[in-house]
């Protein structure tokens, strides 16, 4: 099962730094609007059991938050990371960077979530 990432971030502490600007498969369109968060699952696996089918599954999931100043993306890093430790452990923390391309910086988190089937 692939965990439902916009319900858990689209919190208020969340919204105030990207409003519902929460987007999925990693990809947020050609032109969006700054700041936003984009997120994907990058593998996943059930609790195999011997006795049953597996009723839960873990995913790592990467979330990437992107503004266009350095201060903003820390902080809305922060207010995401603060909501998903209550829903995961984090596993890896890259950033904050800046994109030579777009100008923007990127903090990417990412997260391993059990979630129910």
């Amino acid at each position: 099962m692939i965990p439902d990432i916009f319900t858990i971030l689209n919190q208020p502490s969340v919204n105030a730094f990207v409003g519902s600007r929460i987007y999925g498969a990693g990809h947020a369109g050609d032109s969006p609007q700054y700041p936003y968060i984009t997120w994907q699952v990058i593998s996943g696996q059930p609790n195999n059991l011997l006795s049953e089918a597996p009723t839960i599954d873990n995913a790592r999931v990467q979330i990437n938050i992107w503004s266009r100043s350095e201060s903003e993306v820390r902080q809305a890093a922060e207010a995401a990371r603060d909501v998903l430790d209550l829903f995961g452990y984090q596993s890896i923390l890259i950033g904050p960077q800046k994109d030579p391309d777009t100008k923007s910086y990127r903090i990417q988190m990412d997260y391993s979530i059990w979630s129910h089937r």
